[in-house]
């Protein structure tokens, strides 16, 4: 029987397909969320799929800025990309293999149903793949090495002016210290919570991966491996 937090999970990434509605709703009951989301004082907005270098992303553009941008990020639904679109913000859409991004989820969230957290990817990139015109797409490999091609790419799409970040050693490995720190900051102490890579994690992904090549997930593997296929083949 699948739980109620998986059952939570996925109304909100159903809801969250829809702007209007999202937002109302976020207004009322998602108040400490508020920050990150898209309005007309956004300057660029970096949204995807949990698990898929978001926070990466994040740390990276905002460390390389001369000043402090309105990012809007983190909430991981189609109606930050639609809105972003409306208002012709500039958008990076992060997309990562479903495989691997939904491994590292369920090692953060343990209660999350496998084939909801399969659902929920399928649904997140359905619905905003005919606004991926309109955006910069990225996947987790171009996030943590070419992010200053896709800051690049923004700059010439949208006339944008944003310093371009270049991956390397050194500097990466300043952004996972900040990220540690961001961790500690918001209470996330526990090894599976942090967004960076640790042995536990990989030890951890096996027992996940075991359980995904269960011939009762074939099909939505494959439908959720398509659409990521696709995606990363369209022109930006």
């Amino acid at each position: 029987m699948i739980n109620l937090f998986s059952i939570r999970l996925f109304l909100r990434s159903y809801i969250g397909k829809n702007p209007t509605f999202f937002f109302m709703l976020q207004k009322i009951i998602g108040k400490k969320n508020k920050i990150f989301a898209v309005n007309k004082s956004t300057d660029i907005v970096i949204e995807g799929f949990p698990r898929s270098a978001n926070t990466f992303a994040i740390y990276a553009f905002d460390f390389v800025q001369q000043k402090r941008h309105n990012i809007a990020h983190h909430l991981h639904v189609p109606a930050q990309i639609i809105k972003g679109v409306r208002l012709k913000i500039p958008i990076i859409v992060l997309i990562r293999d479903p495989i691997d991004s939904v491994i590292s989820l369920l090692i953060r969230e343990p209660k999350l149903d496998l084939r909801i957290a399969l659902r929920i990817y399928i649904m997140f990139y359905k619905t905003v793949f005919k606004y991926l015109n309109s955006a910069v797409i990225a996947s987790f490999s171009d996030v943590t090495h070419n992010m200053g091609d896709i800051i690049l790419e923004i700059n010439n799409r949208f006339n944008k002016n944003f310093n371009l970040y270049r991956n390397s050693q050194e500097l990466d490995s300043k952004i996972f210290d900040l990220i540690r720190e961001g961790d500690r900051k918001l209470g996330y102490d526990s090894i599976y919570e942090t967004a960076l890579p640790t042995e536990a994690r990989k030890l951890k992904k096996n027992e996940v991966r075991k359980e995904l090549n269960k011939k009762i997930h074939s099909k939505l593997i494959h439908r959720s491996k398509h659409i990521y296929k696709t995606i990363v083949k369209l022109p930006n």
